[in-house]
Parts: structure tokens; sequence; C-alpha cells
């Protein structure tokens, strides 16, 4: 399958290659034409999906857990899992950690999450 995109539109083809006369014919059928645009798609895998698809809500899903968890050991754990760093801060030093903490653990408790990104501490505090 190929696709191929006229208009904005994406139009899924049939592609194949036939051999005449010692060369080569590419024979291109239209499949599936549709009223959706490229944004309405994703690249899964290298293939396009739909982003309504359940495999490209599974894509979308996993991406943003590794944001999330990568934004926790970048900006939470890098300083709380440091006693010494943590022990000399003061409560009001140390609040917008725990709160940027919750936030990130709850991030996923939402509908639609996995189409949006979690803030990074500095969008968090500021």
């Amino acid at each position: 399958m190929l696709k191929i995109y006229q208009n904005g539109l994406l139009k899924i083809v049939k592609d194949e290659w036939t051999e005449t006369d010692s060369r080569f014919i590419k024979n291109v059928e239209i499949v599936e034409d549709n009223e959706y645009t490229i944004d309405d798609y994703i690249v899964c895998d290298t293939e396009y999906l739909l982003k309504t698809d359940e495999r490209a809500i599974e894509f979308y899903k996993n991406y943003t857990r590794q944001i999330r968890n990568s934004y926790l050991e970048q900006y939470v754990d890098s300083v709380v899992s440091n006693p010494l760093r943590w022990a000399d801060m003061t409560e009001q030093q140390k609040q917008p950690y725990i709160d940027y903490r919750r936030y990130l653990l709850d991030f996923t408790e939402h509908y639609g999450w996995w189409y949006e990104m979690p803030m990074t501490f500095d969008e968090f505090v500021n």
C-alpha cells in the first residue's frame, strides 16, 4: 500500500509494479479516499494511523509516559533524591518540587491526557 496526498487529503492506494517489454511500469490504483487530512494521522511503526485509532492512542500514551518519567527523573528525582541538597532547602523551596511531582503523577488521570505533553518544571512554576 502507498499513501499519497492530493489537495491535503490522504489517499491510500494499491501500489504494484509490472514488467512490460523489459521495463517496469508502475500501476497505481486508489483503494480508499476519505475526508481526513494529513493532520488527522500519525506515523506509527511506518504505518499511517488515524489519531483516534487504538494503536495510535497506545503509541501516544507510551510516548507521553516516557516524557513524564523523564521529567520526574530530570526535575524531581535529581533534587529530592539528594539528601544533602534536600535538607538544605527551606519548606518554601521544597514545595514547588512536591507540587510538581504530584502534578506529574496525576497527569495520566484525566481523559485525553495522551494528546497533551506534561509541563516542564519551569513551565509549571512560572
